[in-house]
């Protein structure tokens, strides 16, 4: 990706994601391939989905699915690795759990040494529509600590950036549907700009709720097509490191 005749080019050179059904790209790109279906039933131990269901759409507090897209293991992670104690750790929006180790093995796979990134102009974009863990809990409870690990969350890329101590952008956007195009558009910019030597757009979540659920099991989800209908809910993490270099 680049401009004719700009004298820089884009590259996207390392990749991470965390999808219902795929822990990795290769695991994503196999069900692409297989034309998988990664939405299932509500895992009995999310909630109990019949304190939830109705028949009839419209129905206030209720869902007419009994379906979505659920990550594997979604509050596994590693603090001690980030140096982050396990009170701040219950306290942080697992989208920003989920972001850290998808940032970190972008870079891996990428072949950089996250350290070797330390005090560089390296951009964070992040596009995040929604913080629903900031609805849980006792108001009572509330404190700066909760605050900037929930409630706030243009603190989801500055976690990104003091983790791996990075000083480029550090830019939240939330555009609804469209929060990761976005995301991925001003990463661009800023790189042609010049005003970033690296940077990570990363998605942290999906919303796209355009109506009603899907209420049907077999025609809950479909790629984007003409014969798709409806939406259906589920978290979404992905990274892509993106570098620019002048062309040769």
């Amino acid at each position: 990706m680049g401009r004719t005749g700009s004298g820089s080019d884009i590259a996207i050179v390392g990749m991470s994601c965390r999808f219902p059904g795929a822990s990795g790209v290769l695991d994503f790109w196999e069900n692409l391939l297989g034309n998988a279906d990664s939405v299932g039933p509500v895992p009995a131990e999310r909630f109990d989905v019949d304190l939830y269901h109705s028949e009839t759409a419209s129905v206030p507090g209720k869902t007419v699915s009994r379906s979505g897209g659920f990550l594997a293991e979604p509050f596994a992670f590693d603090a001690p690795f980030f140096g982050i104690s396990p009170l701040e750790a219950r306290r942080m929006d697992p989208q920003q759990r989920l972001l850290l180790p998808v940032v970190w093995e972008a870079l891996e796979n990428a072949g950089i040494v996250p350290s070797t990134l330390a005090g560089s102009r390296t951009g964070v974009f992040i596009g995040q529509a929604t913080s629903d863990y900031a609805v849980h809990g006792d108001i009572a409870d509330h404190d700066l600590s909760e605050m900037t690990g929930s409630h706030l969350r243009a603190m989801t890329a500055g976690r990104i950036s003091y983790a791996l101590d990075l000083r480029g952008a550090s830019v939240l956007l939330d555009t609804a549907c469209s929060s990761s195009l976005v995301a991925v558009h001003s990463a661009r910019q800023s790189l042609l700009l010049g005003r970033a030597i690296w940077s990570s757009p990363a998605r942290s979540t999906s919303f796209c709720r355009p109506g009603t659920p899907s209420p049907t099991p077999r025609h809950r989800c479909s790629r984007p097509t003409a014969v798709a209908s409806s939406a259906m809910r589920g978290p979404t993490v992905s990274c892509a490191a993106r570098g620019s270099a002048p062309s040769s």
